[in-house]
């Protein structure tokens, strides 16, 4: 199993000028390749939760295919950022 943890999310510190936003999904996609590099012949399937499932789904749509994931689950999805988070 691997957990992905999101730049300055879950207290970590952040390295890069960066931060985490469900709109960008480099971090991701860098993810996916970096455990396909390590397990080449292994199925991936990824589960996203909340804000987590918006951006896998987000991923999953740019990608499709070409995604690196074989199946995917998205668990309490917000699917009006704007509506659920007015703040941002």
């Amino acid at each position: 199993a691997v957990v992905m943890v999101a730049r300055g999310c879950g207290g970590v510190k952040l390295t890069s000028p960066g931060t985490f936003t469900a709109a960008r999904t480099q971090d991701f996609a860098e993810a996916v390749a970096h455990v396909r590099k390590l397990r080449p012949t292994s199925p991936v399937f990824a589960v996203g939760f909340s804000l987590g499932a918006g951006l896998l789904a987000k991923y999953l749509g740019e990608k499709g295919s070409r995604s690196g994931i074989r199946g995917g689950t998205c668990v309490s999805i917000s699917w009006d950022f704007l509506k659920q988070t007015p703040m941002f």
